[in-house]
């Protein structure tokens, strides 16, 4: 699949790379008929990965975090999927894009 362009690609990319996800979109899907980019993403995809990382399954929850790689060439996906987000993670989301400072070095 090639890199995503707007938000409902961004979301079946996502299920490519991550194929556990998928039984979360059909959820979403039976539950909203529609796909909510900002329910979708931060709710049920978020709520997963924490699920899997404190449960243990490290890969499949490394899989999703890799899959969101931050380099200069996506730079068109993080503008789409920072537009999916609540305030609070917004936030944190710059915070983790600024430069460190000198004293977080």
């Amino acid at each position: 699949m090639d890199r995503p362009s707007d938000e409902q690609a961004t979301i079946l990319w996502l299920v490519e790379i991550v194929p556990e996800l998928r039984p979360l979109l059909e959820e979403h899907l039976e539950c909203y008929d529609e796909v909510l980019p900002y329910v979708v993403f931060e709710s049920d995809f978020t709520g997963w990965v924490i699920e899997r990382a404190r449960g243990g399954d490290h890969e499949q929850a490394r899989r999703f975090v890799e899959s969101l790689a931050l380099d200069d060439c996506w730079a068109d996906v993080v503008s789409t999927i920072r537009s999916w987000m609540g305030p609070r993670t917004a936030r944190d989301f710059d915070a983790y894009l600024q430069p460190p400072t000198a004293t977080q070095k």
